[in-house]
């Protein structure tokens, strides 16, 4: 025999409709009947089951929130990030009119401000508050 291998008969890998049973001084195994038949049955039991069913509802139970949570910081990450384009396009433009000589914020957070003509995206709950006296940008929640 190889060494590192052991016999099928030892782990249980073999199948028991070709290879006869063991029988020790006329002594039938638990698993057969008196009429010979094998009712040994492979599974798992009911409660078996119930137990994987309960772990991982707890497993869920866990990890659902945390996700969620995930999700909500993700949106909030994307309006600071809508606000920090808002910011730039301010004072991009607050640098424009001062080297014009009349440095004064935009009265409106337009498309024209950006580079790309597009204006920043805010995903629910988040949207914005534009004050032009100060040219002040905050991100405020919307319920």
């Amino acid at each position: 025999m190889k060494k590192g291998f052991t016999p099928l008969e030892k782990v249980g890998c073999f199948n028991q409709d070709v290879l006869p049973h063991k029988v020790d001084s006329g002594t039938k195994p638990s698993s057969m009947h008196a009429s010979g038949e094998d009712n040994s049955l492979t599974g798992f039991t009911l409660i078996e089951l119930i137990m994987v069913i309960v772990v991982l509802g707890a497993l869920a139970a866990i990890a659902i929130p945390k996700f969620t949570s995930l999700q909500d910081s993700a949106h909030q990450a994307a309006a600071d990030g809508s606000i920090g384009a808002m910011r730039t396009a301010i004072s991009a433009y607050y640098a424009e009119q001062a080297s014009a000589g009349t440095a004064t914020f935009p009265s409106a957070i337009t498309s024209d401000l950006f580079a790309d003509g597009a204006m920043p995206t805010f995903s629910s709950p988040y949207s914005y508050s534009y004050d032009s006296s100060n040219g002040v940008v905050v991100r405020t929640t919307v319920l």
